[in-house]
């Protein structure tokens, strides 16, 4: 997780969340060029913060820096993926436990209100081009990622959190690349894992994780291998 402790990173933690934002939602896509000065013109502040967030995200995986060319948006890294992934089974399975344990009334609530968000959000329309339905599925996985981090905050554990929370970027990246495919699946693994919540069953939310972001890898693999090669390294 980002520390930014001084007054003066607070352009830089804007610069860096900013530029982030647009690779993860595709604005920035796969190869971009990232120019300092048309980034410093566009966010109205000065190249110094431009030159650090893109160090910081460089150090993330999101860009990297060629030789004669410049700083470019990464592609997606299939091995980092499933590096990612072997992490997310460890720490996310041992922290729904946790959070089963200790969840109270009002952590309950809030998961039952993220549940509600995102079949809000799954109504959004699907269209062949995806321009209309991008503000849909954007609401969808927000509120899919903090349903994740507040189940990571109900278990307890900072240090698991701060594990995973730059990871949920990467995830993120990749579904949004999905579009409208598994949606609905991701909905109904998100209310069985509730479900344990409701029922006090740490067993029955562990293999409930453990399946979600199973199958959420599967079928992210599947479908991008095949319809977007070009998003992707080795």
């Amino acid at each position: 997780m980002l520390q930014f402790v001084s007054k003066g990173e607070s352009l830089l933690r804007m610069a860096y969340e900013e530029i982030q934002e647009r690779i993860i939602s595709g604005s920035l896509p796969p190869d971009s060029l990232l120019s300092e000065r048309e980034l410093a013109n566009e966010l109205s502040i000065s190249r110094t913060p431009i030159k650090a967030a893109l160090r910081l995200l460089e150090q993330n995986g999101y860009v990297r820096t060629m030789p004669f060319r410049g700083v470019i948006v990464r592609k997606i890294s299939l091995k980092e993926l499933e590096e990612i992934t072997l992490i997310r089974l460890q720490l996310e399975t041992a922290a729904v436990r946790l959070a089963v344990e200790r969840c109270d009334e009002g952590g309950q609530k809030h998961l039952q209100r993220l549940l509600n968000i995102m079949a809000d959000a799954n109504l959004f329309p699907f269209t062949t081009d995806g321009e209309d339905e991008r503000p849909g599925r954007l609401n969808f996985f927000r509120a899919d990622d903090e349903f994740h981090q507040t189940i990571c905050r109900i278990a307890g554990s900072p240090r698991i959190e701060e594990i995973l929370t730059p990871l949920f970027g990467h995830f993120h990246r990749v579904r949004l690349l999905c579009g409208r495919e598994r949606v609905i699946e991701t909905q109904e693994e998100h209310t069985k894992i509730y479900k344990a919540f409701e029922t006090k069953d740490p067993d029955e939310a562990e293999v409930r994780m453990r399946e979600h972001i199973q199958r959420a890898q599967k079928h992210i693999l599947s479908v991008l291998k095949r319809e977007r090669p070009d998003c992707f390294e080795v």
